[in-house]
């Protein structure tokens, strides 16, 4: 169902995907409308499309409240000015099956050679008004982004272009994208794709990106995962924060491989002791438990 060049597959890379799954029944507006009316509420997102490319992400709900109701907003689409976000929509059932069915299919075709240790799947929608935009940001997971409905322009970083070492050592350890703003500038170096119905984009953990909607409405939907290297990234960002807190001054992540390897040995353990004291599964990062 994601259709890609696994023999070219990079995990650490941007790279466009196309995919089978843009007349699915569960991603028709209606089924999403009755999707909805399921979903406990903390699991549905929706602001006006007055937020911007710089906008704060994290904060848009409350900076760019809607004047509608949530159920008007949606039924009314096409006119009503919003931007949508279902979070988690695999604890529906049949969104669940849909969801391991994709990954299942793209772990076997190869990801899992390159990028082993899939874990913490899950499945995300969108739903958006003519022109909304959503704004500069960047997530924990490696990231399926596939367009279903309308058309829309996507921007996305690799993290190195775009975010320093600061902003990733707080994203992974204070769960917070305060540090990571958008710049014009960074336009130079983004990777650009018009995304159409059946065509998507996979972006790796981190990878910062930003989306218009163009003159339709839109349905996207992410499907996204951990790995053993996304741990990794995330063990190390938060190893130098502590050290950077003890007035260590320690290097970037992968500017130094025996560095890193040491750091990650070292926190990783102090971490998964950490988790098993409070009895907390290990499989399920800490951001996620949120």
């Amino acid at each position: 169902m994601i259709y890609f060049d696994a023999r070219q597959f990079n995990p650490k890379r941007i790279q466009p995907i196309t995919h089978g799954l843009a007349e699915h029944p569960l991603l028709q507006l209606e089924a999403l409308r009755a999707l909805a009316r399921r979903l406990p509420k903390k699991q549905v997102r929706f602001h006006a499309i007055t937020a911007g490319a710089g906008s704060d992400f994290e904060k848009a709900t409350e900076q760019h409240k809607h004047a509608l109701a949530f159920d008007e907003a949606l039924s009314d689409i096409e006119r009503s000015g919003s931007w949508i976000a279902f979070h988690n929509v695999q604890t529906d059932p049949a969104y669940k099956a849909l969801l391991d069915e994709v990954l299942d299919a793209a772990k076997a075709s190869g990801i899992d050679a390159k990028d082993p240790g899939m874990f913490n799947r899950a499945f995300w929608i969108f739903i958006q008004s003519p022109g909304s935009v959503t704004p500069f940001h960047m997530d924990h997971e490696n990231n399926f982004l596939m367009q279903i409905r309308g058309r829309k322009h996507a921007r996305v970083w690799h993290p190195e272009d775009c975010l320093t070492s600061q902003a990733l050592e707080t994203f992974h350890s204070e769960w917070t994208r305060r540090d990571a703003n958008y710049d014009e500038s960074y336009n130079a170096s983004a990777h650009a794709f018009e995304l159409s119905p059946g065509q998507g984009v996979y972006m790796p953990s981190t990878g910062p990106h930003l989306v218009h909607n163009l003159d339709n409405v839109s349905i996207t939907i992410s499907m996204t995962y951990c790995t053993e290297a996304t741990r990794r990234l995330e063990t190390i960002n938060r190893g130098n924060r502590v050290l950077r807190k003890l007035g260590v001054k320690p290097l970037s992540v992968g500017a130094s491989p025996w560095r890193d390897a040491l750091k990650y040995g070292m926190f990783r353990s102090y971490y998964e002791t950490r988790s098993v004291l409070r009895g907390q599964p290990r499989d399920i990062p800490e951001w996620a438990r949120l």
